[in-house]
């Protein structure tokens, strides 16, 4: 059996003659391709997938507050306890549509609301965050070892520049 390679060969030489005079169409296909598989953004990861919300914690606000009362004079170790009003909440973006429909004189309200997500890529949708609400504080405990009468009213006033509290939220006594 004796296989004629002349048609294969015509055919060859047809397909070059024709990709020669479309090289920079083939070099752009084959660059996009490329360009597709590599990773994008972060490292490959999608940057947006998750927003780092910020961090609140009550113990370490209290251990900040106590270390900084503490270089106040002579007081001595000194311990804070502050209580919240409310805790921290994320404010989300809401896409919010409401429709009156009338039915023989009568009226009936519909409202709708959805939270707004960010596409990001892959598949991967977030929530949109407007603001973070931080804690608001109710009232605070500050109890030292030694305490002076100034360095009761300066302890007093730290509390409330650093807390936004009212003086007569503040209670500030000695202790052991």
């Amino acid at each position: 059996m004796k296989i004629d390679l002349s048609l294969f060969k015509e055919r060859r030489e047809a397909l070059f003659a024709a990709l020669k005079k479309r090289w920079p169409l083939l070099a752009a296909l084959v660059l996009g391709l490329v360009l597709l598989s590599l990773p994008h953004g972060e490292s490959g990861r999608n940057a947006r997938t998750e927003e780092t919300a910020p961090t609140f914690s009550l113990k370490e606000e209290e251990e900040k507050l106590a270390r900084a009362l503490e270089r106040l004079g002579d007081v001595g170790e000194v311990t804070v306890v502050l209580s919240l009003r409310c805790s921290m909440e994320r404010e989300l973006a809401r896409d919010e549509s409401s429709r009156v429909k009338t039915q023989e004189g009568s009226y009936e309200e519909q409202s709708e609301s959805e939270a707004v997500l960010l596409q990001a890529g892959s598949g991967l949708q977030s929530p949109v965050t407007l603001r973070y609400v931080y804690p608001e504080y109710k009232g605070a405990l500050v109890i030292a070892q030694r305490l002076s009468p100034t360095a009761k009213l300066e302890i007093t006033n730290a509390v409330a520049a650093l807390t936004g509290l009212a003086t007569d939220k503040i209670t500030v006594t000695t202790g052991n």
